[in-house]
Formats: C-alpha cells, structure tokens, sequence
C-alpha cells in the first residue's frame, strides 16, 4: 500500500509539472495539500522551517500590496510553500527506505520529465506552425500561445543534465543517451526559434558543473585518469570548435542567431534587461512600497524575479525573498558538502538548482506565470530533506558505534 501511495504522489507530480490539460490551481493546492497532510499524520511531526516561512511572508506581502486578488493570493502564496514542504517531507522519508536513492530519483524525474514532455510538445506545434502573428509566439499544448522567453523554462531541466549524462554515459547508456539527444534537440530547437537564454544558460551550466566535478573528485586519487580523459575530451571539443568557427567565421557572424545573440537588445554587456535591472536597483528605495512605478527602460518588467517583486510590492517582499534565496544557496552548499550524498546526485540537483536561478535572473518569470516559481521552491525542500534526513542517518549511525563499542 505505501509504495501504491508513493507512486500516485509522483504521478500527481508529474501531472502537475507537465501542466496536464491545464491542470487547475484547484487540484494542484488540493493534491500538495494531501502530500503534507498525510505525511505529517504519518510522522507526526511538523517540518515547517525558516526558509518556509520566508517564502510564505514574502509571497502574502507581494501579493497583498501588488493588489491581487484573493484567489490569486491563495495560489500564489500557499502553492510554493506546499510544494516545498511535499519535497521535504517526500524526501526524508525517502532515505528512511532501503530503495532510497532510485525513490528520489523518480520524484525528481516527475519535474525534469514533465517539463520535458511539455517543452517537446510546444517545440512540436513551432516546428509545425512557425510563430504566431504578432511577435516571437507560439502555441502552448495545454493553453494559451506563450512567448518564446517563456517556452525557455522548459528546455531548461534537460540541458542541466547534459554534463552528467556524458559523466555516466558508460554507466546508464539509455538514460543517458535520451538526456543527450533531449539536450540536442532543445538546443537546435533555441536557434531555430532565436532564442537565446537556453543556450547561454547551457553554457554556464557546462562550466559549472565541470568546475564542480573538480572540485568533488579533488582529492580522489582513484578518479585522476578519468579526470584527465574528461579535460582531455573537452579541450578537443572546444579546439575542433574554435577550429570550425576560425575556418567559417564570415558565415557564422552573419548567422541571425549569432546577430541576435551577440547584438539583440543592445548586446550581451549592454542589454536592455540590464539596464532595467540596473535601473530597479537604484529605485529600491525610491519606491519602497512597489506600485509598479520604477522606470525599467521602457520594459514592463525588469526580466528578473526579486526585482519584479520590488517593482510590485515594495522593500517588505523584496528583502523577505533575498533572505529566502540565500538560505536556500545555504542548504545547496551543505548539500554539496556533504559527504553521504553520491557525486551524481549533486551534478544533477545543483545543475537544476542554478538552470532555474539563472532563468529567474533574466526572466520575469514570477510575472509571466507564477507556476514557472514552483519548481524551484520543490527543488529546495527536496535539497533540505536530503540535509535532514543524511544528518539524521548520521547521528543514528553514531548513535549506534558508540552503543556498539560499549557493549
């Protein structure tokens, strides 16, 4: 019965993720409503923390003095905090069983696979249609046309593990491989469409996690060779790279892809999205108390999240939510420190941890829909559960060596 439960959990998930014919805000609130609830009666313990509460407060401060209404108060206010407890909760007592690493593995594949399928789905209907009139548009499988900036988020889960898949290609083959050829896809899809974010966010993505991958396995001696064959095979990619693009570099500038990327919005270092940004950060406190009043350049919004929230509901949210973001980068980092956690798991909870920051950093993200914010806070209750429940694991462990050795 527990495992028939757990698997109805994660396919709620994966509905909710995938946006299944909309999937309304009324199931979703609902279906997470239940998650905690029957996890809180089955541990009987309360797992709401700090991090909970500052988004909660900072979601009820936005929303109450950008003046939305009450419905649009309730969702935007209790669906992140719910999703973020039902990672939690789902995930410690995850690593209460024995099939704990395969379990986790599946609610994160709920995410990444929701949003793939609907990502694939809507890249369908633009291959197939084209833009819509009136700007770079095209259908959505379960609703309304959306912007191609928009479309961007889900791309976003598959191209994070395109590192770790070559890490692994040797070990999960198919997975891997389907990982490889969804990033491909996605990425032609970008430049087909002029979209720009996915790419340059892989990119970010590539550096980081090879950065990390250096970092984990620093001191490992056993992993010297493969560190090398890993350096070795990316300095020959990036040199075949640099070779292709030196021999056809006429025709590569001229590329509408490489013109957009290069000079679209004023450019990469001058971009109007900076700009606005930089802009926002100057008024903070010329409008404390939001009211959409900052001059962002002639843009609607600033094409980031925390300062959308600025320009909306003031200094109060604002702050609320940069606490909530630095303790969250806080839980990342003891995750990644952690020792008990396998190396893949990191490569693949941080790489999605920062495919979302990134996109939340130059996309208005909360704005344009506010189910775009739900992944990250269920990211996070899942990074918390794992620091809760590997420590937990460990004080019973010594719990148990020191029982041992007194008897």
């Amino acid at each position: 019965m527990e495992r028939v439960t757990f698997y109805a959990i994660v396919l709620f998930l994966f509905c909710f993720f995938v946006q299944l014919f909309g999937f309304p805000n009324k199931f979703a609130l609902l279906g997470s409503f239940a998650i905690c609830a029957g996890y809180l009666y089955k541990e009987r313990k309360l797992r709401v923390g700090i991090s909970e509460c500052l988004l909660g407060l900072g979601m009820f401060f936005y929303t109450l003095i950008a003046g939305h209404g009450l419905g649009d108060m309730i969702v935007i206010t209790v669906l992140p905090v719910l999703f973020m407890l039902s990672g939690k909760y789902i995930t410690v007592d995850i690593f209460s069983r024995e099939k704990k690493e395969c379990d986790l593995y599946y609610i994160l594949g709920a995410f990444i696979i929701g949003y793939f399928i609907h990502g694939f789905l809507n890249s369908m209907i633009y291959f197939r249609e084209g833009f819509a009139s009136g700007g770079r548009i095209w259908g959505d499988i379960w609703g309304e046309p959306l912007l191609a900036t928009h479309q961007n988020i889900y791309v976003l889960p598959i191209l994070a593990l395109m590192f770790p898949a070559f890490l692994y290609l040797k070990k999960y083959k198919v997975i891997c491989v389907g990982v490889i050829l969804g990033g491909v896809f996605f990425i032609y899809q970008s430049v087909d469409s002029l979209s720009r974010i996915p790419v340059m966010i892989w990119g970010i993505l590539m550096l980081w996690e090879l950065a990390l991958f250096i970092l984990l396995n620093r001191k490992n001696k056993n992993t010297v060779r493969e560190r090398r064959k890993i350096l070795i095979g990316i300095g020959i990619f990036f040199g075949i790279a640099i070779l292709i693009i030196a021999m056809n570099f006429d025709a590569i500038k001229n590329l509408t892809f490489i013109q957009r990327l290069l000079l679209g919005g004023g450019g990469l270092i001058h971009n109007i999205r900076f700009r606005a940004q930089l802009n926002a950060v100057r008024q903070l406190f010329v409008y404390p108390f939001g009211g959409y009043q900052m001059d962002l350049c002639g843009l609607e919004r600033s094409h980031n999240v925390w300062l959308d929230i600025a320009n909306a509901g003031g200094l109060i949210p604002f702050f609320i939510i940069v606490f909530y973001t630095i303790l969250s980068v806080i839980d990342l980092v003891k995750f990644l420190r952690n020792g008990q956690i396998r190396h893949e798991l990191k490569y693949v909870i941080s790489g999605l941890y920062f495919s979302l920051v990134l996109y939340y950093m130059v996309e208005p993200a909360l704005m344009a829909n506010n189910r775009f914010f739900i992944p990250w806070p269920y990211l996070n209750g899942i990074i918390i559960g794992c620091n809760i429940a590997v420590r937990k694991n460990g004080s019973e462990s010594a719990i148990n060596q020191k029982t041992i050795r007194e008897t």
